[in-house]
């Protein structure tokens, strides 16, 4: 996946993240699809959670926009 077409996919400028891919993801990262693809954390392990929690504390106006949870 280059860095333009994953740049689409967390903008939401393109198309959503295939299936395929966003499985891919959860096997690697630990992540959920719920979180991929409705910014739902509550499936995410615990420390996962909270290290996005703080890296999106940190963000600024010119981040790129994460998922919101619920």
């Amino acid at each position: 996946m280059t860095p333009q077409k994953w740049n689409n996919y967390v903008s939401k400028r393109g198309d959503r993240i295939p299936i395929d891919k966003a499985l891919l993801l959860c096997q690697r990262f630990g992540l959920s699809l719920d979180w991929i693809y409705r910014g739902d954390m509550g499936a995410l392990p615990v420390r996962l959670a909270k290290e996005i929690e703080v890296l999106r504390a940190g963000e600024t106006t010119n981040s790129i926009p994460r998922p919101k949870t619920a």
